[in-house]
């Protein structure tokens, strides 16, 4: 490790910084091993504050090792506030975990999707593959069920991809409606807007109902043509 990298490091150890991130952004990636060796060491302090430091550096690394540690810093923390807030940053590297081959994750997807905490058992359920068949009650209790519409909306899209239309309600109300809630800014809120709703359309067309094929029919006259083309023209079977 050279000196730059454990300047760095001691700042995100010392909870006198309150600028912790700034450090692990400036971390060199892909990590030195020594880097990645130190964080996920870090992540088994019994104090709280560095066990969660460790994680966020973890998924900053966007690397399988760490990936995998942070998984197992989120599964030990006792913590339920600290707990949630860890593994919703798992979410940032679904797509390393996913490809993580199945028995280097079993252990943590049976103990994520069995957590004693509604949220983190829905975030390892939406971590888990659709080959997962036990992530599905998981979306479908935790997820649909839950309050918060984010919650209730990644769950919907999880259960299509998996060919589960038990969400197809949610899904309509996310095609149908004109403005994401929380997103203030005017040029990114219609790219994210365009990009959910053809998401949305990739999925109904798989559902083949007479509500997906409603739905499907009155978004082609949506104003952003990504979205039209979507409703109107059945994806690829690739991407389905």
């Amino acid at each position: 490790m050279g000196p730059s990298d454990q300047a760095l490091l001691e700042r995100v150890l010392d909870p006198r910084i309150a600028e912790w991130r700034t450090a692990l952004e400036a971390l060199p990636v892909p990590p030195r091993h020594a880097v990645q060796d130190a964080l996920v060491l870090l992540a088994s302090s019994s104090k709280k504050e560095l066990h969660q430091r460790a994680v966020f550096g973890l998924v900053a690394q966007r690397m399988r090792e760490g990936t995998l540690g942070a998984a197992r810093a989120v599964l030990a923390e006792r913590d339920s506030k600290a707990q949630r807030e860890a593994a919703s940053a798992l979410l940032a590297v679904q797509e390393i975990y996913r490809r993580v081959e199945p028995e280097a994750l079993a252990e943590s997807l049976e103990q994520g999707l069995a957590d004693k905490d509604a949220a983190v058992r829905l975030v390892f359920a939406l971590l888990a593959s659709i080959a997962v068949e036990a992530a599905a009650p998981v979306l479908r209790r935790d997820g649909l069920g839950s309050r918060d519409h984010h919650a209730r909306e990644s769950a919907a899209l999880a259960l299509g991809l998996r060919g589960d239309t038990s969400g197809d309600g949610v899904l309509i109300e996310m095609l149908e409606r004109s403005k994401l809630p929380g997103v203030d800014d005017p040029t990114l809120h219609p790219w994210l807007l365009i990009e959910e709703q053809v998401a949305v359309c990739r999925v109904l067309w798989t559902f083949k109902t007479a509500r997906s094929k409603a739905a499907l029919e009155k978004a082609r006259a949506s104003p952003y043509v990504a979205v039209a083309e979507a409703a109107t023209t059945p994806p690829p079977a690739s991407s389905r």
